[in-house]
């Protein structure tokens, strides 16, 4: 790790320098668009399972985002997002019969249109839909696949505050449609102090933030996630559905070394995690827990 850190300092301090050359050059038009990509790595270490067995988990993620404003009052956005999940396993013989190792690299891939229409000054509506495909390698398409979209009000009385709320619909792998609120929040508490409600893989997370100094600041956050993935044919159950729900707790720093980069650093506790297993007709199989443990993460973010 100490030797990484030169370069990621040499990295962070080529792109700043870019990043200043083009602030400081002559005045042009308007953007045509505004861009970010963000690439993270996690890793939650080995944990024990209900039923015998042991996993670890290592996640990488990388995203882009594309807007444009068509119209001072209208904006329209593409995300696009792939994560990779890689369970290693140890012995797990409580969740598919005959196995110690009932699956291992599962993938998610999002498109995501989105649309931004200001009605006034304090007022937005938003929008968009959510096109997901999730599962082991080689499995089905069309077997992976889900969709959903959402609907919101965003309230903006001041610069410092926002809040958004709506609902928000999604298909699921041989399950019901899920309906669940679209709630959001952005509040600059202080100076140095924001509190925001956000967004997190199929749930919601929160985040506090206190500004240390103008390039770093010290966030605790937490978040509720869930993921679905299809088996493929070949699997120790085929076609089967492994729906993996956890809770995260944690804290970290953000480092801002210029405007347009920002790298986030943090370490928690998964609190909660439990594993369904279903056959290809939805049909739950198995549930099983795992017992706390810790993660660390680490992510970039580059806008444009």
């Amino acid at each position: 790790m100490n030797k990484l850190r030169p370069v990621i300092a040499v990295v962070a301090s080529s792109f700043c320098t870019v990043a200043a050359a083009q602030e400081g050059a002559a005045p042009t038009s308007k953007k045509f668009f505004d861009a970010e990509v963000n690439l993270s790595a996690s890793y939650a270490f080995r944990s024990d399972v209900d039923g015998g067995g042991s996993v670890a988990v290592t996640r990488s993620m990388m995203s882009g985002w594309i807007s444009r404003e068509f119209t001072p009052d209208f904006r329209a956005s593409l995300l696009v997002s792939t994560e990779v999940s890689w369970y290693d396993f140890n012995n797990a013989t409580g969740l598919i019969a005959g196995t110690g190792k009932p699956f291992g690299q599962l993938s998610e891939t999002d498109v995501s249109p989105g649309f931004a229409c200001r009605i006034n000054e304090q007022w937005t509506a938003l929008s968009g839909l959510i096109f997901r495909v999730a599962g082991e390698n080689d499995a089905d398409f069309g077997d992976s696949f889900t969709w959903g979209g959402y609907v919101a009000a965003q309230y903006k009385p001041n610069k410092d505050f926002s809040v958004t709320f709506g609902v928000r619909a999604n298909d699921r792998i041989e399950e019901d449609w899920r309906v669940l609120p679209a709630v959001a929040l952005d509040w600059q508490v202080s100076q140095s102090v924001r509190l925001q409600v956000l967004p997190a893989v199929g749930g919601v997370g929160f985040r506090v933030t206190s500004e240390i100094n103008d390039k770093v600041s010290f966030i605790i956050d937490g978040e509720y996630e869930t993921r679905e993935f299809r088996l493929n044919n070949e699997a120790p159950l085929a076609l089967g559905v492994v729906r993996d729900s956890r809770a995260l707790v944690g804290m970290g720093v953000i480092w801002t070394p210029c405007e347009k980069l920002q790298i986030t650093a943090r370490a928690g506790a998964v609190a909660y995690q439990e594993f369904r297993i279903d056959n290809s007709a939805g049909v739950q199989q198995v549930t099983a827990n795992t017992d706390p443990t810790p993660y660390i993460f680490l992510g970039g973010q580059l806008t444009f």
